[in-house]
């Protein structure tokens, strides 16, 4: 409005606010005084117009309706968050596709993997299923079958090399895709390594019933010479990390490389042989889930989960991860010229113990050979004989230097083996056939559970957790843990030690455990 005592200027001006002003084109005061135009407005004609030809005004400002995502074609209409304003048309950004008004990633979107409305089936077994690359899928290794099922087609026996590929009686195992035998009893061909070991010349496959209980997993604490204090009554002190382990059988001797041979001959004969996923569990515990597990497992090793019991989970057997660590070619059983017990061929150490494998490799072996690794617990209670704790297997007897009790030496490269004297240990002939020392022989008779080689046992190295009742640590442990000592340290009671799963050492060999 012009003011209204105002006098009427000259050329269509007025005053405003005291100054002369021309309503027509004054952008403060378009149309009458204090009229403000809006931003990238002009005054024309006394009225607010946009500056630029291809703006529109949109309450009080100048927009792009081609472009601007809040007034795209027209006030007021805004895009999603997803999308931009083309042209005057809302579309989705980046690789987004527009499916019933909303924009989706058809890459990754299990509700609309490569179009829209193409949803990805929800696994009821070995899942979970995923949209990777605009295609359903499940987790690495895994093939769908079924429409709902993740199976490894290189190990499952209903899904062997295909989906519905089952495999029959006379081959009933899957591995690398294609149907095999099952293994038969490991010593059945007989022979050196396989029906000759120990004193009486027996099954090198005997195996011998652990009678459960509970112990204390740490009870001998090491004095700076080695030794182990004892309490009055002869027994030992510092006891601490209670376990609970239930009866289970545990080969008398160390796999043999005899033994190991037939698994090697199988690895060949089937262009290579990995266990089936989740075998290899204690199966005869907690209704079949196995050991529970003492620790979140990472992933790739998680533990399997209790539906009913929110947070437990039990181990989870055999990974196919493990599998890129099974390769026990003749190159890498042979890990150490002067010491590993591997020979291409069969001789004249068909008897010592085999070295040289990973953790996986031992694993592998013990499932094929209708077993598993013995967690460390288990390992140790036998070592311990159980709730006794002795300072060694055999009792509180020294060791002495004859190797009637075990094979070890000093720990700075001498060696009792062969000749009962300490003298520089000579490659593997320090390394006794498995079972020599028949003096050392556990409370239930296993033998070489101190000396002759360190042995692999189920879990990641880590501080005991406590309490532990059949338990296992699959946590976030990157070692495995390692148990006994080998033929050239000294004796201490039931030392640790850990090393990489997929590592080889020519001082280490394990030992397989059973159901009752």
């Amino acid at each position: 409005m012009v003011d209204a005592a105002a006098p009427t200027c000259g050329g269509g001006e007025v005053v405003c606010g005291g100054s002369f002003v021309d309503p027509q084109t004054d952008s403060f005061n378009c149309g009458g005084c204090g009229t403000t135009c809006g931003v990238q407005m002009r005054c024309s004609s006394g009225a607010c117009e946009c500056a630029l030809a291809y703006d529109t005004a949109c309450y009080g400002s100048c927009v792009d309706e081609a472009n601007d995502p809040s007034n795209c074609g027209g006030c007021g209409v805004r895009c999603l968050a997803a999308e931009t304003c083309v042209g005057g048309m809302c579309q989705c950004t980046g690789s987004g596709t527009m499916c019933e008004g909303t924009c989706v990633d058809e890459q990754t979107d299990v509700h609309n993997c490569g179009g829209c409305g193409v949803a990805c089936p929800t696994a009821t077994v070995g899942g979970p299923i995923a949209c990777q690359a605009g295609a359903c899928a499940c987790p690495s290794g895994k093939s769908i079958c079924g429409g709902t099922f993740c199976v490894d087609k290189q190990t499952d026996p209903l899904n062997c090399g295909a989906c519905g590929a089952k495999c029959g009686l006379a081959t009933p195992e899957c591995s690398r895709g294609a149907c095999i035998p099952t293994p038969a009893p490991n010593c059945a061909p007989g022979g050196a390594g396989l029906t000759n070991c120990g004193a009486a010349s027996e099954s090198c496959c005997t195996s011998l019933e652990v009678s459960g209980g509970t112990f204390f997993r740490t009870y001998d604490p090491a004095t700076p010479d080695a030794g182990t204090p004892l309490g009055p009554d002869g027994g030992a002190l510092g006891e601490a990390s209670p376990a609970t382990v239930s009866s289970f059988s545990l080969d008398k001797y160390l796999v043999t490389v005899g033994r190991f041979r037939q698994f090697v001959n199988a690895w060949n004969a089937y262009t290579g042989y990995y266990p089936s996923a989740g075998s290899g569990v204690h199966t005869y515990l907690n209704g079949g889930k196995g050991l529970l597990s003492l620790a979140a497992a990472p992933a790739g090793d998680a533990g399997l989960a209790d539906a009913t019991l929110p947070g437990v989970t039990y181990e989870p057997g055999w990974a196919t991860t493990d599998n890129a660590d099974v390769a026990p070619t003749d190159k890498n059983l042979a890990c150490d010229p002067n010491l590993a017990t591997w020979t291409p061929t069969a001789a004249e150490s068909e008897n010592l113990p085999i070295t040289c494998v990973t953790w996986n490799e031992a694993y592998a072996f013990c499932i094929w050979d209708g077993g598993f690794l013995p967690s460390e617990a288990e390992w140790e209670y036998a070592a311990a004989g159980g709730s006794l704790e002795l300072e060694y297997p055999w009792g509180s007897a020294p060791p002495g230097p004859n190797n009637a009790y075990a094979i070890y030496g000093n720990g700075a490269s001498e060696c009792y083996y062969p000749t009962g004297a300490l003298a520089a240990c000579a490659g593997r002939s320090s390394i006794a056939p498995v079972g020599t020392p028949t003096l050392g022989a556990g409370v239930w008779g296993q033998l070489d559970l101190a000396g002759e080689i360190q042995q692999w046992t189920l879990d990641g190295f880590a501080p005991f957790v406590d309490p532990s009742t059949d338990g296992v640590f699959i946590g976030s442990a990157t070692t495995r843990s390692l148990r006994g000592s080998n033929f050239g340290s000294p004796l201490v009671p039931n030392p640790r030690g850990d090393a990489a799963p997929g590592h080889r050492f020519a001082w280490v060999g394990f030992r397989c455990a059973r159901p009752p």
